[in-house]
C-alpha cells in the first residue's frame, strides 16, 4: 500500500507542476529525453520510475522530492 500511495503522490505532483507551468507531456518528454509514451506511463502510475527519472523530474519542476523513513503504524 505504501508503494501505491507514493506513486499516486508522484503522479499528482507532476500533474500539478505541469499544469502550473503550462508544460505539455510532449515538452516534458523532450526535456527528459524520453518518448511521450513514457511520460504517459509515468503520469498514469504504470511506469516503474527510476531514481534517475525522479531526480530529472525534480530538476525540471523543483518538486522538492525527498526520501525519508516511513513510520510504521
Amino acid at each position: 500500500m505504501i508503494f501505491v500511495n507514493y506513486v499516486m503522490d508522484l503522479c499528482e505532483a507532476v500533474h500539478s507542476a505541469m499544469s502550473g507551468s503550462g508544460m505539455t507531456q510532449e515538452e516534458l518528454a523532450e526535456r527528459l529525453g524520453k518518448k511521450p509514451s513514457q511520460i504517459t506511463r509515468i503520469l498514469s502510475g504504470e511506469a516503474n520510475v527510476t531514481l534517475r527519472t525522479l531526480a530529472e523530474l525534480d530538476s525540471v519542476f523543483g518538486l522538492g522530492l525527498e526520501l525519508r523513513p516511513h513510520k510504521q503504524a
